[in-house]
């Protein structure tokens, strides 16, 4: 049986951005990514920048030696 496993950014704080996080899927023992509407997974191009990891909460960016980090949840979650 597989499993599957999917992560869904309801937050507001990536609006402005131009690459938005939006969701991650875990299925075969690997993750994909919905960014800005589309599915990605790893070593796929985004606009100019090429994903080199997607982690259970963060896609890793390249674009030369830039790299962005896109997070599924930027708020702390306090007790």
């Amino acid at each position: 049986r597989q499993r599957q496993m999917c992560i869904t950014d309801r937050s507001e704080t990536n609006k402005n951005s131009e690459l938005r996080l939006q969701s991650l899927i875990f299925k075969n023992g690997r993750y994909k990514a919905i960014i800005s509407g589309k599915l990605y997974k790893a070593g796929e191009a985004v606009g100019e920048f090429n994903i080199a990891k997607i982690t259970a909460k963060k896609v890793y960016l390249s674009r030369g030696s830039e790299q962005r980090i896109l997070e599924l949840y930027s708020y702390e979650i306090k007790r």
